[in-house]
């Protein structure tokens, strides 16, 4: 939601300079006209222009407050309270899946959870081999032979019992333990590799997302190119008001998507860098 904002306030920016430049040379035009230069054609499709450029304005800035809206509701924000929407920094860096993988392997709160509980359950599966020893007990006294003759010594015992009959109990708390141990160690391993699908996902999409972002990039600098000649084309009366105004359409409408794909790569390198903790 906070990129789709950014979005509703970039696409404003752009058909507000583009209703500047069309305004001009609607007064130009109108100049034109009334020194029986130019058609009232010409007008009125400077006319339709400014009005469908108007009604975009009014559309996107009515998207704009509506998704505010619902990100103060999301956050617990009151409605009159003001928001500082800070333009995110694009980083154009590339991504290494194999090298980040292996950190996260390392260093991420689910490598930790993980180590934690396969440690425990091994300790569980030691604790549980103990069974299988006999039971030791072990005793330190001081006495005498004869209470009435000051012959006082220490004396030790040490006894060893084993209940050759409780084998199976033992055998089966055992195998129990190894069972589990074994279990959770599979269903960790599992979840490794559904992580590591789902990073690999994300990082796929970083990818695309930025490849696009370039290609894009260049059709807006092939646009700015190509308006600049066509600018100097129609001011000498070599290119008419209608291929003008196209022209301009198609500029803005590629200078919007270049900031849409730059929102969604953005968020999805983000995506990608929260599935590393």
């Amino acid at each position: 939601m906070y990129t789709n904002i950014l979005k509703n306030k970039k696409d404003i920016e752009i058909y507000n300079e583009s209703l500047n430049v069309v305004e001009k040379e609607y007064t130009k035009a109108k100049i034109l006209f009334e020194g029986n230069m130019s058609s009232r054609i010409d007008l009125i499709q400077f006319e339709q222009e400014m009005l469908t450029i108007k009604a975009n304005i009014e559309s996107s800035k009515k998207e704009y407050e509506d998704n505010i809206f619902s990100l103060k509701n999301e956050i617990g924000y009151m409605s009159d309270d003001e928001i500082q929407f800070v333009e995110p920094i694009e980083n154009s860096s590339n991504i290494n899946f194999e090298s980040d993988y292996n950190e996260y392997l390392k260093n991420s709160s689910f490598s930790r959870e993980r180590d934690a509980t396969i440690s425990s359950a091994k300790e569980v599966l030691k604790a549980s081999n103990s069974a299988y020893f006999p039971k030791v007990d072990f005793s330190l006294g001081y006495s005498s032979s004869d209470k009435f003759v000051e012959d006082w010594n220490y004396r030790a015992s040490l006894s060893l019992n084993y209940n050759f009959f409780d084998f199976g109990n033992r055998k089966a708390t055992i195998d129990s333990s190894k069972v589990e141990y074994e279990k959770i160690k599979l269903t960790y391993q599992k979840k490794q590799d559904e992580k590591k699908e789902g990073l690999k996902s994300a990082a796929n999409r970083v990818e695309i997302s930025k490849r696009l972002l370039l290609l894009k990039d260049k059709r807006v600098e092939l646009a700015r190119e190509k308006y600049k000649i066509n600018k100097v084309k129609y001011d000498n009366q070599y290119l008419s008001v209608e291929d003008f105004i196209k022209e301009e359409d198609n500029l803005r409408a590629e200078e919007r998507e270049l900031y849409k794909l730059k929102m969604e790569y953005i968020f999805n390198l983000e995506q990608y860098k929260s599935l590393l903790y």
